[in-house]
């Protein structure tokens, strides 16, 4: 409302201010003194009279004009200007209500239930004469309700409240206090339907104000504004914390308050009448002289009372001079329309806030800042320990407590992932959660500056730098962090996967090798312990790769490499190393550098001679190997064949690949060692505290793109697709697939699949990696990988030149050099060279090269001390996955599928929520320039990471799925009595739900839905109850402990009092008749009991060496073992038979599928003697009864494969998405296509470029919709757009461009075993053809590098699963005057591709050409779509001469086999 004070006078000197009375945050209250009335004590609220704020004084002043009569509003004395102030003279007061209650907390007092409920009362008649008078006051709270000298209670500060214009009327006007605003106050728009609020809204700021009063802060106070709203909205009214303390009628008055839905929440005038404020005795003269007393007692102190914050249509008010500042919402799922430019944008303007996080639901955002900001440390460690989600700012310490909590409190393994291309933040990620949650277990006895140490020398082990970033994870590295029972910290544990081993012998200079490698050598140098090491301190070594310029990079910082070198060797000694083991790799580093001083030459015959045998010699001298052996193993090399040995000589190529294999292979097996000696230095704390908690933390490379990428990149690429794959799987398909499974309604969200890239990738045989192993056994050049390519047709693979491809990844495509990749694969160390290490004097060194390797070929150390298995099974299940570094050797592409398989089963298993946590981590900057947000390159990570869409489900689905009989055990004490018996049920979930007053479930057949935001609810009533428990338990330890040593210096006292009597009677020496009786009885009865024990017979030695060992294993024997024999008697007969089963069908399989001929009807005799076709039937052989302990154990896994053979145990190489296939068949919802802008909108069809002297190209709009199909998959590229944009940066790149025409395969028919239909030939480009035919004819391999690996044909396939009747009708006559009767599939051009002679068929085909007829119309009939007025037609023309019925069966859960019965 607007008044003019433009005729308002000025105060002049009539008023003396003094003291200010309080603060807000438009203006403030001094006390002054009127000395126009005997200087009468008056308080003037000055403000500002400017900009937005004229409105808000004009309405306060209205009010205080026509409504300060009432009794409990404070008097209102006049209006003044002064310049641009407006000065409101009102009765002084003696303080407010909050710096009452305060005042008495500073004293360990709290205020009494009666007081609260006279002011509440006195509060209530002044909002009644309001409301009567149409004003909602929208800002009640405790620092706005004043008590005076006498006790009486005044409301004041009309500043935000609003004068209706009729009675009914509804506001929607977003102002007031945040923790005090209702939820239809919150929700409150202009631009929504019914999202408006009435006067109703002061009565839940009475309810809120009650809590205040009683708990001495208001609900949600110390959270950030937006959070609070956020929490008013979505979770169940707040309640007091200590329930104990007050009345139920109290409590009863808070919930009729706090009631959400405002429709159903009663009005002022009639809470009035409750029975809370009822008991208020209308004459109450003496509560006021009780609370004048107490103010008397206490010391009133405005500084203890929070500082004030005003929310003002989405912006924040924080004091007098500090300006409106727009609110953003710190929850990206919060957001009112989630478009992908509303979440940039608000991460913007976050960023420059100083804000690096946010939350995305429960998933973490967080991006680069390029530079370490200030809230880290041991007062945010502390901040957010034991805190929920929401209490504190998005934090990475939030994602690390809410691990530690829920590993905790549920006993279930946590893991954290983290994603993000390189320079994006991980590694720094990783650090911070490892203090985290070392801070919240600490343990003095383990020590967790000891694990930091262990994990700075694992990275420096691990890191290198790029031209994309100077400290770069190469390589895969799995953190596990282990707790006791009692929570602390017990230990960790490290494993490396798929390491960057090229990195050491590469060529490129722009890439720098791993930093320990500059470290050590630089240290040396520093030492002067390069002699020792047969080194040269001028730093000219290949593999150094150093030049000139100081990039800034450790390869070019020397000073800082020496300090680091120390800090290893502190490292390294406060990890127990040895001297020897320190030697050993300073040994193996030197050698490695001297590797790459070996030069070849070319002999007479074209084969490879020592250039200079002086780099060799010192290798082996470093290495305690023999030279003579050492240089003969690089260039030479022995075959067997027909059983005599064959020496052969290396080429220059293939002794180059030896020796840089060599290298990569030494620092490999150097960093497993570390690691591994790093592990079992770990364990002790384990070995005695124990390890019943864990949370695992995944680090690794992140997605990158460099002018020339190669196998290293692809690898890379492909790992981090496949953990993208991962997130989709957990974010959006399994909980679609349980939400269809539970029959839970919802609305599906489309997102992009990147299964079909994958496939194309890891996929055997027609992946990617396949080919390139195909490539690399056979011996092949890149000419056959990029034809393969070509000829498969891929959509998401496709070349780009002669000795290119591309790949369009779910960040944008990505061009691959495939020139070196076979070599490089290939990774073949040859056995001389193997042999030549294994025979080294350096035990260590042996054993690197003597010890098997696992699956995903990391040497195995056994460290038996410290691993001793439970139970004595045989060692078969877990030798059969370790691998021979000769017999067995494999290549990285088929180690990398090895590994990716593993890792997914290692994250797909447990429930689709709870369990794993996400850190989104984004790049804002390519030049790392601190405090820069590039918008276009955090657009395009969003959109890669489907932040948006991950949004859109995290606030319309269900991110916590808990079935019933886990949600009832975890919260059940939360609703439940002790006493009572819950069963478990969907209604008890439902009724534990209800009784906590939660909204926004769900509740399916047999899974409870919740929001994330309900699931951080009940985790926070679960950390206060048990927190509830923890300290009534230490009450009664603490008792019993009491009473425990109360009752033995009572025994103390008792004996010492015995004692001191004893010897005063013996000094008399005159015993007394009871003492002198009790004297002989006592003797007599040892008498008596040595005359029987002699009595009994006594045992013979050769008796007694006979009994002692079955008494010895008689007193071993515990009720465990007891247990578990009679465990075993149950269970064995079920074993037995599960284990003959199994093996039986396996075997039966295998012999069924030697059966491969067609077998005619009227050859079969029905009356055949069984027993003269399958021998004489063996007896049954009955089993005898064993024990578990004694039970051989076999891995038998390898035989489900349905086409494995028995006989065979050797590797099976399983599909990538193993570990989902069995959730897959649950998700069953239609797929539909792109739609044109989706597809517009998708990134893979745009150039990932991340040079930062390249602009970034420009991103295609993206069409945010919320509605429509679930997810989208199998995008197609536009060929002609790629293969145009192929050919322009040809031209800017001055390539030559080779003509590369497309050959496109025939389509395969299927393979009918009984015509013995082969499969069609095809025409390759380039090289293919020779090599194609090479391929198929000679399955050889085509260099002694593979003598021990078996080559896989590649058959091309074509992509998509082949629907027979669409196939037969793509075979259907194509002549114009073809007749209506004829059949719609053309046989004749179905047989001229077989080997058969067509005459040969001639009459078979002749005699049964009319029931052929029949039984094709018929299918046709079913296949075909028909007009309705044929269908009467077609079926009497299908039901002539021939009976046909439509069938259909289950073959197994969820899959439906359609058909029709024919009889011919």
């Amino acid at each position: 409302m607007k008044v003019n004070f433009g005729d308002v006078p000025e105060p002049g000197d009539r008023y003396q201010l003094g003291e200010v009375l309080g603060t807000g945050d438009f203006g403030k209250v001094y006390l002054a003194t009127d000395q126009q009335a005997n200087r009468k004590k008056v308080a003037a609220k000055i403000q500002k009279y400017e900009g937005d704020g004229k409105g808000f004084i004009g309405e306060e002043y209205v009010i205080l004009r026509d409504l300060s009569t009432h009794l409990n509003i404070v008097d209102f004395y006049g209006v003044y200007k002064k310049r641009s102030n407006i000065w409101f003279i009102l009765e002084p007061c003696e303080c407010t209500a909050i710096d009452f209650v305060l005042g008495l907390l500073a004293k360990h007092r709290r205020i009494s239930e009666d007081h609260i409920a006279y002011i509440l009362k006195d509060v209530v008649r002044a909002l009644i004469h309001l409301h009567e008078n149409k004003v909602i006051h929208r800002d009640v709270k405790g620092s706005n309700i004043l008590l005076t000298r006498e006790g009486e209670v005044k409301l004041c500060d009309f500043g935000l409240s609003v004068n209706l214009r009729k009675q009914d009327e509804t506001i929607t006007a977003v102002l007031g206090s945040p923790c005090w605003m209702a939820p239809e106050l919150v929700n409150a728009s202009p631009d929504k339907k019914n999202a408006c609020y009435d006067n109703r809204v002061d009565l839940w700021a009475l309810g809120i104000t009650a809590i205040e009063l009683g708990d001495s802060q208001a609900p949600f106070q110390e959270m950030h504004p937006s959070r609070a709203m956020f929490q008013i909205i979505r979770n169940p009214p707040p309640m007091l914390q200590k329930i104990s303390y007050w009345s139920e009628n109290f409590h009863d008055f808070i919930s009729e308050c706090l009631t959400k839905d405002y429709e159903y929440r009663p009005y002022m005038a009639e809470i009035i009448e409750h029975p809370f404020l009822a008991q208020v005795p209308e004459n109450n003269y003496h509560l006021s002289l009780e609370l004048k007393t107490q103010m008397k007692d206490v010391k009133i102190d405005p500084r203890r009372r929070p500082p004030e914050v005003t929310v003002i249509d989405k912006m924040l008010k924080r004091g007098i001079k500090e300006e409106l500042e727009p609110m953003y919402d710190e929850d990206m799922a919060a957001l009112n329309n989630i478009m992908e430019n509303e979440v940039v944008d608000v991460l913007e303007k976050r960023f420059e806030l100083g804000e690096q996080y946010s939350f995305v639901g429960d998933i973490l955002l967080s991006l680069n800042p390029n530079c370490r900001r200030t809230f880290y440390g041991e007062e945010y460690h502390h901040k957010y320990q034991a805190k929920s989600r929401s209490d504190n700012a998005p934090h990475i310490y939030a994602v690390a407590d809410t691990a530690y909590q829920n590993a905790m409190h549920h006993n279930t393994p946590q893991l954290i992932l983290l994603f993000g291309e390189t320079g994006s933040g991980k590694t720094t990620n990783y650090l911070d959660l490892i203090d985290h949650l070392f801070y919240v277990g600490e343990n003095q006895s383990v020590g967790s500056q000891r694990i930091k140490n262990a994990i700075h020398l694992v990275h420096s082990l691990i890191h290198a730098s790029t031209p994309s970033n100077f400290y770069s994870t190469r390589a895969f590295l799995k953190t596990e962090v282990s707790y006791g029972k009692s929570g602390k910290l017990t230990g960790a544990n490290f494993k490396i996967h798929c390491l960057e081993k090229w990195r050491i012998s590469t060529t490129e200079n722009v890439q720098s090798n791993f930093h320990f490698l500059y470290y050590v050598y630089d240290g040396l140098v520093s030492k002067n312990k390069t002699d020792k090491y047969k080194l040269s301190p001028n730093r000219r070594y290949r593999y150094l790769r150093t030049h000139s310029e100081n990039t800034g990079q450790p390869r070019d910082d020397i000073e800082s490499n020496v300090i680091k070198y120390n800090q290893l060797l502190e490292y390294l000694d406060e990890l127990e190393f040895s001297e020897e083991q320190v030697s050993t790799i300073h040994a193996i580093l030197a050698a490695i550098l001297h590797l790459g001083e070996t030069r070849f030459q070319e002999n007479d015959d074209y084969m490879a001679i020592l250039e200079d045998r002086d780099p060799v010699n010192k290798l082996s001298k470093i290495l305690d190997i023999d030279e003579c052996k050492m240089r003969w193993a690089l260039t030479n090399y022995c075959v067997v064949r027909k059983g005599s040995v064959i020496k052969k000589r290396n080429t220059c190529d293939e002794a180059r690949e030896a020796r840089d294999v060599l290298a990569n292979t030494l620092y490999a097996r150097m960093v497993d060692y570390i690691v591994n000696t790093i592990n079992s230095k770990l364990e002790i704390g384990k070995s005695i505290f124990g390890a019943k908690y864990f949370v695992k933390i995944l680090d690794y490379f992140g997605f990158e793109c460099f002018k020339n990428n190669g196998i290293s990149q692809l690898m890379v690429n492909s790992f981090n697709e496949l953990l993208h794959y991962h997130f989709l799987q957990r974010t959006f398909a399994w909980e679609l697939a349980d939400l269809k499974t539970e029959n839970i309604e919802f609305t599906p969200i489309k997102y992009y699949n990147n299964k079909s890239t994958l496939n194309e990738l890891l996929e055997k045989p027609e992946g990617v990696l396949s080919i390139i192993d195909d490539a690399s056994k056979k011996g092949l050049s890149s000419t056959y990988i990029s034809d393969n390519i070509c000829n498969q047709e891929k959509q998401k693979v496709f070349i780009y030149d002669a000795s290119s491809f591309t790949i369009a990844h779910y960040t944008g495509k990505v061009t691959y050099n495939c020139n070196e990749m076979a070599s490089k694969n290939r990774d073949f160390l040859p056995p001389e060279i193997i042999e030549t290490m294994r025979m080294s004097e350096n035990p260590i060194i042996s054993m690197l090269f003597t010890n098997k390797l696992d699956r995903t070929g990391n040497l195995i150390l056994s460290f038996e001390e410290f691993r001793k298995n439970r139970y004595n099974f045989s060692s078969k299940s877990s030798s059969s996955r370790q691998y021979s570094q000769i017999k067995k050797m494999r290549t990285q592409a088929t180690i990398f599928k090895t590994l990716c398989v593993e890792l997914l089963k290692e994250l797909s298993v447990g429930s689709g929520s709870g369990s794993t946590h996400f850190v989104k981590c984004i790049r804002t900057d390519l030049r790392r320039t601190p405090g820069k947000f590039r918008k276009e390159l955090v657009r395009q990570q969003v959109r890669a990471m489907v932040i948006t869409e991950a949004a859109r489900i995290r606030k319309e689905g269900y991110s916590q799925r808990i079935g019933f009989q886990e949600f009832l055990r975890r919260y059940k004490f939360l609703a439940f009595d002790f006493d009572e018996n819950v069963e478990i049920s969907g209604d008890n979930c439902r009724l534990l739900l209800i009784r906590l007053k939660m909204e926004g479930w769900a509740l399916g057949r047999s899974k409870v839905f919740l929001k994330y935001y309900n699931e951080e609810y009940l985790s926070r009533l679960y950390e206060t109850q048990v927190r509830k428990i923890v300290k009534i338990q230490s009450i009664l330890r603490g008792f019993l402990v009491k009473c425990k040593l109360a009752k033995q210096v009572k025994e103390q006292e008792h004996e010492c009092i015995e004692t001191i009597q004893e010897r005063r009677r013996r000094k008399s020496s005159i015993l007394t008749e009871d003492e002198a009786a009790g004297i002989l009885q006592r003797a007599y009865k040892r008498r008596s009991a040595k005359h029987t024990q002699s009595t009994l017979e006594q045992l013979q030695e050769a008796d007694r060496i006979f009994i002692r060992p079955y008494a010895a294993k008689w007193q071993k024997n515990s009720i465990f073992s007891v247990l578990m024999r009679y465990r075993a008697v149950k269970l064995q007969h079920f074993f037995n038979l599960s284990q003959q089963v199994h093996i039986y069908n396996q075997a039966v399989f295998h012999n069924m599928q030697k059966v491969q001929e067609g077998v005619d009807v009227r050859a079969i005799d029905p009356r055949a003697t069984v027993s003269l076709w399958l021998g004489e039937v063996k007896t049954t052989v009955h089993k005898l009864h064993f024990r578990l302990d004694e039970l051989p154990f076999y891995d038998t896994s390898f035989m489900c494969d349905s086409g494995s053979n028995l006989g065979s145990f050797a590797e099976r190489e399983e599909p990538w998405d193993t570990p989902y296939r069995w959730r897959e068949t649950q998700l069953q919802i239609k797929e539909v296509n792109f739609n044109e802008n989706k597809e517009r909108g998708m990134l893979s069809n745009t150039e990932y470029c991340r040079d930062p002297d390249e602009a970034l190209p420009s991103l295609p709009e993206m069409e945010d919709e919320t509605e429509g199909s679930d997810e989208v998959e199998d995008e197609k590229p536009d060929m002609e757009k790629l293969e145009k944009d192929c050919f322009n940066k040809n031209i800017r790149n001055n390539k030559p461009i080779q003509p590369k025409p497309r050959t496109k395969l025939k389509k395969q028919e299927p393979e009918f075993k009984s015509v013995n239909v082969h499969k069609s030939d095809y025409t390759p480009t380039y090289k293919a053809k020779v090599d194609r035919e090479n391929f198929i004819n000679n399955s050889s391999p085509a260099n002694k590098d593979f003598e021990f690996i078996k080559a896989t044909p590649v058959t091309v396939r074509p992509r998509y699963s082949v629907n027979p009747i669409e196939e037969l009708r793509s075979l259907a006559r194509r002549d114009s005057d073809a007749k209506e009767d004829d059949p719609p599939f053309n046989f004749q051009g179905m047989l001229r591709k077989t080997n058969f002679r067509r005459d040969s068929l001639k009459n078979a085909l002749e005699g049964r050409r009319d029931s052929l007829k029949n039984a094709l119309e018929a299918v046709r009939r079913f296949s075909l779509p028909n007009d309705a007025d044929d269908e009467k037609g077609d079926r009497q023309k299908g039901d002539k001469g021939m009976r046909a019925k439509q069938i259909s069966f289950e073959v197994m859960p969820g899959l439906v086999m359609e058909g029709v019965e024919v009889d011919l």
